[in-house]
């Protein structure tokens, strides 16, 4: 007999605050060079790797950790019943006041579970980065798995 579970698993330089649904953007898989994972964008618009920034610096992160968000995973039954298995990964955008601003997907193509990974994401709060002592905008991968098993 098949069982399923949801194997989730967060990579993030950090992660965290309320949401807007409406001004959440939400596009499809992407290979742009300006949506990297290791990136700031400052008050001018200029684009730094993390490791540039000086001292108070910290990453984005998830209000409550992680395991906030692993709860909330729900592996969709057309899914389960079709057997697909997939990891589906997203790059999130988190502007200066920790809400998210943009979600493209990166890696993924059943429909079902971009939609649930996507949900999940949106019910996350997050803590906005801190570079050179103020709060910027943030890219993070975040990645989710969904795994069948066997028991």
């Amino acid at each position: 007999m098949k069982y399923f579970k949801v194997l989730s698993l967060f990579l993030f330089l950090g992660c965290a605050s309320s949401y807007s649904s409406n001004s959440i953007r939400t596009t499809g898989p992407t290979t742009s060079p300006n949506f990297n994972s290791d990136t700031v964008i400052l008050d001018d618009g200029l684009e730094i790797p993390f490791s540039d920034c000086e001292e108070p610096k910290k990453p984005v992160e998830i209000v409550n950790g992680i395991y906030q968000i692993y709860s909330k995973v729900r592996y969709p039954m057309d899914a389960v019943s079709a057997g697909i298995q997939e990891t589906i990964v997203h790059n999130v955008l988190i502007d200066e006041t920790g809400k998210i601003f943009e979600i493209k997907l990166k890696e993924g193509s059943h429909p079902s579970l971009i939609e649930e990974a996507e949900r999940v994401i949106k019910t996350a709060q997050f803590k906005p980065a801190i570079c050179n002592g103020n709060t910027v905008k943030m890219h993070f991968p975040t990645t989710i798995r969904f795994v069948l098993q066997d028991n």
